[in-house]
């Protein structure tokens, strides 16, 4: 198998150099072991049957449990077929099936009505969302996740200059996913999991053993790359590394691709330090069920940033291929923080995972 391009033998060589730097966290944190680690699963109840589908058929279930809550189902709770979880006793929450579309919402549920163009499609409060979300630890053969990191030899300087203890600022240029919207931390729900830049830039510093890294976000919830490319003379500051994550807000306004890649180089071409490295991100995708969801045209982003990559010697981080990966598996409300646009903790995860691999990851 492979992960973001890696063999593994060059993945093992990887972390042992890792371990004998005394260094704790995971690489591929959701999973370890031969185990998928805190997969999110909605119970929806649909003619009185409530059930849940895992992204993988289990080899065992380990553990069922609800971190808002703090429920844990066991054995006699749920029964499986293949890749589906059914309750069968009183236990556990349920999402009603007819809730999903926002006109049959009950009173008391949040819900985002026409005037944005997504009629029916329920946008869920983060907490409220959350507390429907169980996770599951189990056991399955390692799943053929996507490759989300390319071009990780455009950061062997930056790596260099961390290896030698070097001062290196990054900064973070994105819109609402750059600011971990709706991830269990910014809901301030448990488990109150850390923003995804967070967490990667923690294990850079750990990996090198610099304490010389910091990080600037200086994205803005709402906007896109418009307002991004507007704005880059003064948002972009000096910085060793630039990451730019914009997407979502574009391709739900219908921005042309030639005018998006135009705005991903202009904020790039404001780069003040001419040694600086930079990563472009893909977005993750909306929900499938809204007229904003534009697959071919995020499509078109996907391919058009790492197009810039390949040309301007810059890493890319495709999350895109993740969304992908799992809505073919998934309902949107198992991997999403609100229903409609933005990430929850489990997706997070492979934003943090992919960034710490390009900023810290040896070559094959």
């Amino acid at each position: 198998w492979s992960w973001m391009g890696l063999s593994v033998k060059s993945t093992m060589s990887w972390c042992l150099t890792r371990k004998e730097k005394n260094v704790k966290q995971k690489f591929v944190s959701v999973y370890d072991n031969g185990r998928l680690v805190g997969e999110p699963v909605v119970f929806i109840e649909k003619g009185g049957r409530a059930s849940a589908a895992l992204a993988h058929v289990p080899e065992k279930i380990l553990r069922l449990y609800n971190p808002v809550s703090g429920e844990e189902l066991g054995e006699e709770d749920f029964y499986r077929e293949e890749n589906t979880l059914v309750l069968k006793g009183g236990k556990g929450k349920r999402l009603k099936s007819e809730w999903l579309r926002a006109k049959n919402l009950p009173h008391g549920i949040k819900h985002l009505g026409g005037e944005y163009g997504i009629d029916n499609i329920l946008l869920m409060d983060a907490a409220r969302l959350a507390s429907f979300q169980y996770r599951a630890d189990y056991i399955a053969p390692r799943p053929a996740f996507p490759e989300t990191a390319y071009f990780s030899k455009a950061l062997a300087p930056l790596r260099e200059k961390a290896g030698r203890g070097g001062k290196i600022k990054i900064l973070l240029y994105g819109d609402s996913i750059s600011n971990a919207a709706n991830s269990s931390g910014e809901a301030g729900v448990p488990p109150f999991e850390r923003p995804w830049y967070e967490r990667a830039v923690e294990g850079m510093r750990a990996f090198f053993e610099n304490g010389n890294i910091t990080l600037v976000n200086n994205s803005r919830s709402g906007y896109g790359s418009e307002w991004g490319a507007e704005n880059a003379f003064e948002k972009v500051e000096d910085a060793d590394l630039l990451i730019v994550a914009f997407g979502m807000n574009d391709g739900s306004e219908n921005l042309p691709c030639g005018k998006f890649a135009e705005n991903i180089e202009k904020i790039l071409s404001e780069r003040k330090n001419p040694g600086c490295s930079a990563i472009l991100v893909s977005s993750v995708l909306p929900h499938p069920d809204s007229e904003l969801y534009r697959l071919s045209l995020r499509k078109e982003y996907g391919a058009a940033l790492k197009g810039i990559c390949e040309e301007k010697s810059c890493a890319f981080m495709d999350m895109l291929a993740v969304s992908e990966y799992y809505l073919e598996r998934k309902n949107y409300c198992e991997v999403s923080g609100n229903n409609f646009n933005h990430p929850n903790d489990f997706m997070y995860r492979f934003y943090a995972d992919t960034l710490e691999y390009l900023l810290t990851g040896k070559e094959n």
